[in-house]
């Protein structure tokens, strides 16, 4: 796989839900992205495109 990590944050937990806004940079090109969020006993991808 390809590419670089370009935002990089812990969030809490709260009554087990994560509330979290992401804000990119808007020189991210348009094309296909990976959000990777683990804990201690899970990993979770989530894929996502930009479209500008």
């Amino acid at each position: 796989m390809l590419g670089q990590v370009v935002y990089k944050v812990k969030a809490g937990v709260i009554s087990g839900r994560v509330n979290k806004s992401v804000k990119l940079s808007t020189t991210l090109p348009n094309g296909i992205n990976l959000m990777n969020m683990s804990t201690a006993n899970e990993q979770l991808i989530l894929h996502f495109a930009i479209e500008r």
